[in-house]
């Protein structure tokens, strides 16, 4: 509707105010302040969530003194797809020699999987081989990794790392 009416959602989004149809500028509006999936607010929330599981598994790394550069280290590399952390020498986690490490603050289905599969994933297997993904809030047991591992919260639970802090993380709405 908004796309019809000449706005580009996001920016509409972001700031209601460009609305000139009062009722529909308020409607936008409560709908945005109950939106906790879409909304700006939810999304600053889940990138806090994610920033909380990228510390601990630097903490992890730094802990197992391993050498590793963050995706912001990487953002001045030619590369394009960045994983949340690339480590200097492989690391072997059940089995599997890992190369990089990607955090995700949600819970994974087959649908999520498979975006971030295509958008991601099979980018880092190409440039630096097998890697891990991190899903924290869990995953389907039907995912079919290729040619990385998968874990959630359990993997760093199991350490002694506290967990509770992100996943229990109390939202406030």
């Amino acid at each position: 509707m908004l796309k019809e009416m000449g706005y580009k959602s996001k920016t509409v989004i972001k700031n209601p105010g460009v609305l000139e149809d009062k009722r529909l500028r308020y409607e936008l509006i409560k709908a945005i302040d109950v939106d906790f999936c879409f909304s700006p607010l939810a999304h600053s929330m889940q990138s806090g969530q994610g920033r909380m599981g990228e510390d601990l598994i630097h903490e992890w790394l730094e802990h197992c003194d391993l050498e590793f550069i963050t995706e912001s280290d990487m953002s001045k590399e030619p590369n394009t797809k960045t994983p949340d952390f690339l480590l200097s020498e492989p690391y072997k986690v059940d089995g599997i020699d890992v190369r990089w490490i990607e955090s995700k603050s949600v819970f994974a289905d087959e649908k999520e999987h498979k975006r971030y599969q295509l958008k991601q994933f099979s980018f880092y297997e190409d440039l630096f081989g097998p890697g891990m993904v991190v899903y924290w809030y869990g995953f389907l047991d039907t995912l079919v990794p290729s040619n990385y591992m998968i874990t959630d919260y359990t993997f760093f639970e199991v350490m002694g790392y506290d967990v509770d802090r992100l996943i229990n993380c109390p939202l406030k709405w």
